[in-house]
């Protein structure tokens, strides 16, 4: 449900903060528990139980075994995986276009150069005299040019100040695109093993109790792993959890709105 949240709010930014409301997300969160009670009391309802003496364990018939791995895992999985390369490449879409609109420091505005004031010596040499009427001539049809269209002035002068915003918004983009890497691969590193030995194990494979353990403590270490990448990669998440662990609670909606700021529009000056 996180990566549809978030492919949402790349792809469709506008109608998602427009429809993102308590209900929605309240919605959300039942559709995971009831997918989850699906899983857990099929076995108990459709499959004759089935006891082994000294062992308590998941059913083993390879139907179920199939049918609850696949809605487990390996179907959110392969969603986890596209959705996360398409916000990926929207990103990166994003990044190439914000790097297209950051006007240049090259002395242009919009296209339009402006001429460089010369010294009065300069203008005293005869050979400058042509190159200064071709320069005025040049100011003037800028300054014609200026008054007819004066309505996108605002609009050129406020690209200037966005060059360190884009700057911003091209660094945090990439380390966005880093750890939704780096969520991805520790979640598939830490579960794959356990849903490979389910399927295993409902075709006969019998594996030492250590494995066994080594690949159910795999996937539980991932729950405790996802909150130390968010801290180690999200300042937005990171100073939040900060402020809940010290039990400053008073303050955590100024900190938590302040962070939202900088994420999008980078630190103030």
């Amino acid at each position: 449900m996180i990566s549809v949240d978030r492919y949402c709010a790349v792809s469709q930014p506008l109608r998602y903060a427009a429809q993102r409301t308590r209900q929605r997300i309240f919605c959300y969160v039942i559709i995971v528990w009831i997918l989850s009670l699906i899983v857990s009391i099929s076995p108990l309802v459709i499959w004759p139980a089935k006891s082994t003496e000294g062992k308590c364990q998941v059913i083993q018939n390879p139907v179920y075994q199939i049918y609850a791995t696949m809605i487990a895992f390996y179907g959110p999985t392969c969603i986890m995986i596209i959705l996360y390369a398409k916000i990926w490449l929207a990103a990166k879409r994003l990044s190439e276009r914000d790097r297209l609109l950051t006007v240049g420091t090259n002395g242009s505005v919009n296209g339009t150069s402006l001429a460089k004031p010369h010294s009065p010596a300069s203008l005293n040499d005869p050979s400058n005299r042509s190159n200064n009427n071709n320069n005025n001539n040049n100011l003037y049809h800028y300054h014609h040019h200026q008054q007819h269209h004066h309505h996108r002035s605002p609009a050129i002068l406020q690209k200037i100040p966005m060059v360190h915003t884009n700057k911003f918004h091209e660094k945090s983009e990439g380390k966005a695109r880093k750890t939704l890497g780096i969520m991805m691969s520790v979640f598939v590193i830490c579960w794959l093993p356990f849903f490979l030995l389910a399927l295993l194990k409902s075709q006969g494979f019998l594996p030492p109790n250590w494995l066994d353990h080594l690949a159910l403590w795999l996937g539980y270490s991932n729950s405790l792993m996802n909150p130390l990448i968010y801290c180690k990669h999200n300042r937005e998440f990171r100073i939040p959890i900060r402020e809940m662990l010290c039990c400053r609670f008073r303050t955590l909606h100024s900190v938590m709105r302040k962070e939202s700021f900088t994420s999008k529009y980078g630190p103030s000056r």
